[in-house]
């Protein structure tokens, strides 16, 4: 159950996130000549319900492309996107298919997505924000979680996480998008007028 003080930042979250995702849900679609499905944001007020939900959760190997927010506020974005789901984004566009140019292509979707979501708060929050160098590793559920966990700077750090489908029916995989952000974020939406996030 949500808490008095969380209600009360769920329709400035509401109004923040979805024309974040739904910003980067078209790049995405833009970048890769994909269709891309979904976007609808899902809120963490604690590390342990977020890694509870990601329990829940079956990955194969994974891309994690983590990013950290340099500015004025404190956190992280992280971006799972299913190995051979990077292979089917990046084949089509190139006879290549060495693998590090793989991995750079990945990058570059991180960053423009990254972008998407960051300029979205800085232009609500009125926030001195940017993204740094997104940083890849590939790895395995059970490590993706502990490596997430171990960016998380305290209990208290707000996770908002979205799925994306990706590609036709018959070939669609699914990203995973999660911002970790640490608490003063939420004081920062608070303290926020809701007249800034229409």
């Amino acid at each position: 159950m949500m808490h008095q003080n969380e209600m009360q930042y769920q329709q400035k979250l509401d109004l923040l996130f979805q024309r974040a995702f739904a910003n980067a849900s078209e790049a995405f679609r833009l970048f890769t000549g994909k269709p891309v499905q979904g976007g609808t944001p899902q809120y963490f007020f604690d590390k342990r319900s977020y890694i509870e939900e990601a329990n829940q959760k079956t990955f194969h190997k994974h891309c994690l492309l983590v990013t950290k927010l340099i500015g004025e506020i404190e956190g992280r974005s992280f971006l799972l996107i299913p190995k051979q789901g990077c292979r089917e984004l990046y084949t089509p566009l190139s006879d290549f298919k060495k693998e590090h140019v793989m991995l750079e292509f990945a990058k570059e979707l991180d960053n423009i997505l990254s972008a998407a979501v960051i300029t979205e708060i800085t232009n609500i929050l009125q926030l001195n924000l940017h993204g740094g160098v997104p940083d890849l590793n590939i790895l395995s559920k059970l490590v993706i979680e502990t490596f997430i966990e171990g960016f998380s700077s305290g209990n208290q750090d707000f996770f908002v996480s979205t799925t994306f489908l990706v590609g036709n029916p018959s070939q669609q995989f699914q990203t995973q998008f999660l911002w970790q952000f640490s608490e003063n974020f939420l004081a920062k939406i608070a303290n926020t007028p809701l007249l800034s996030f229409n």
